[in-house]
């Protein structure tokens, strides 16, 4: 190969691995929120995971949990980027359990996301 031939080819691949590490730097993560209800003994434990695109995204969450269709809890909780959200509150066996999540990310409403269980 001439030297010519290796410098063009040398040159090609700079530029595709380039753009391989930019658009990886420039991929944002997706929003996510996950939430979690669980019981143990008398006690339901409400855990919720959020992610934001950035890690300075600003997150503010409202939880609310419902039991035979009352709200009994309300909590509200904020962060930046991640937010991992877990309480707790009295169960009673034989009880439906709704717990729902309304989440603002950067001021912006995002759907709001619910889990049920019946506590059996």
């Amino acid at each position: 190969m001439t030297k010519m031939k290796k410098s063009i080819v040398t040159f090609c691949l700079a530029i595709v691995l380039g753009m391989c590490i930019v658009g990886n730097a420039a991929t944002p993560r997706a929003v996510g929120i996950t939430p979690i209800l669980n019981f143990t003994g008398q006690t339901t434990i409400c855990t919720v995971d959020i992610w934001a695109d950035a890690p300075t995204d600003e997150i503010s969450v409202v939880v609310k949990l419902y039991k035979n269709g009352h709200c009994i809890n309300m909590w509200s909780e904020s962060g930046e980027g991640t937010l991992f959200f877990e309480e707790e509150s009295t169960a009673v066996k034989g009880c439906s359990y709704r717990m729902t999540v309304s989440a603002k990310i950067n001021g912006v409403t995002q759907p709001t996301v619910s889990t049920s269980k019946v506590y059996e």
